[in-house]
């Protein structure tokens, strides 16, 4: 069975993570690359973490801050995720992420 991987909170990540198929890893970045773009990696999407108040998604003003990716075939991938602000100075935080089959 797929599993959801949450990176919040993961300070001073490895700069390797293995996966499995069909995994889902979800990051603290307001953007991400990878490398290859078609690769055993997918960037599922940029988005805005949302909670649910009153019976609707809140969520706070800003740019994207959650990437989502997945493993979608065995092999690697060089991924960059981009943190703080994307119209100032943001930093590349580099992580190559394995996923076997």
């Amino acid at each position: 069975m797929p599993r959801f991987v949450d990176l919040e909170g993961q300070e001073g990540l490895s700069s390797d993570l293995r996966i499995g198929l069909g995994d889902v890893v979800a990051a603290n970045a307001s953007g991400c690359i990878v490398e290859p773009e078609d690769g055993p990696v997918e960037m599922l999407g940029i988005f805005n973490h949302a909670i649910v108040s009153q019976g609707e998604p809140l969520a706070p003003e800003g740019g994207p801050n959650l990437v989502l990716l997945r493993g979608r075939s065995a092999g690697a991938a060089d991924v960059q995720f981009v943190k703080g602000d994307p119209f100032g100075s943001p930093q590349r935080v580099p992580m190559r992420i394995t996923v076997s089959g």
